[in-house]
């Protein structure tokens, strides 16, 4: 597979920000200065041998060159249905659309990404943003997107996801952060902020030079307020409402609303990855 100017350019471009990144934790400036001042000194002091230090340090940017060095994947087939760093998308030779999750926290979006993937859920709420590489259905020769999973507790980590992604996936639900077994009635707390989050997200593309184009709103967690015909017509009402914000706000193409929708049923993750596909 030839490789492009720009993807080598991109290649080149991580290598140097992970490079500088474990040069800055090896040492700082002040260390390396009085390294050299040190060596200098030695060296003027007679000391045996003390001629090596010049070497010292050449070694040492070479390993640290070498420990940055990014992977180069030939093809998204390669890393696919793991986690990755971020930084991994841009050492692909072949450029992939991103898909943000987006929504607070504990709303189903690692749920929704082992779903897909077979992953096990480690029960943890995720502390930085990674990537999750899956082929399209349905399509031949096959496709890949990379979908991100975003910080819930970081709102402008969130913000940032939507810079860089194509579609967005906003996830809302109604329940507590815990999980429960019982139904639940719509918490009005709950509701406020996935409201708030949306009302930042609109701000936040209106900012953005560059932005997710389209929106696919989720109604997650519907196995637990399903139970109920008071907590179905408030959680439908409410979905709705959103829906109403996101096209009032005129940021997005297009809003799509995928309701009545549970993370952990390969039915409606299926579904979900289908509307994705859809909206590219």
């Amino acid at each position: 597979m030839a490789i492009s100017k720009q993807r080598l350019l991109m290649f080149l471009r991580v290598w140097g920000r992970k490079f500088l990144d474990k040069i800055f934790d090896a040492f700082n400036i002040t260390k390396a200065i009085a390294s050299i001042l040190a060596a200098v000194g030695l060296t003027f002091a007679k000391v045996p041998y003390a001629w090596l230090l010049y070497f010292l340090a050449p070694g040492i940017i070479l390993f640290l060159l070498y420990k940055s060095l990014p992977k180069f994947h030939l093809h998204p087939s390669e890393i696919a249905n793991r986690r990755i760093e971020l930084e991994e998308l841009d050492s692909l030779l072949e450029p992939i659309t991103s898909v943000g999750l987006l929504g607070k926290s504990a709303v189903g979006k690692t749920t929704f990404l082992c779903s897909i993937t077979g992953r096990r859920h480690e029960g943890r709420q995720t502390e930085k943003p990674y990537a999750v590489i899956v082929q399209l259905p349905d399509d031949y020769p096959a496709k890949y997107i990379a979908l991100i999973d975003s910080v819930g507790e970081q709102d402008y980590n969130q913000y940032e996801v939507l810079k860089q992604s194509t579609v967005v996936c906003l996830f809302v639900d109604n329940t507590p952060l815990h999980r429960t077994a019982k139904a639940v009635p719509v918490r009005k707390e709950r509701t406020n902020d996935h409201e708030r989050l949306l009302e930042q997200l609109i701000l936040a593309k209106k900012g953005a030079k560059v932005a997710a184009s389209k929106l696919i709103l989720v109604e997650n967690k519907f196995d637990l307020w399903k139970r109920t015909e008071a907590a179905r017509n408030q959680m439908n009402l409410f979905f709705d409402k959103c829906a109403r914000e996101a096209r009032r706000g005129n940021v997005f193409s297009d809003v799509i609303q995928v309701g009545s929708f549970t993370a952990t049923s390969g039915e409606d993750s299926a579904r979900l990855l289908g509307e994705i596909k859809n909206a590219l």
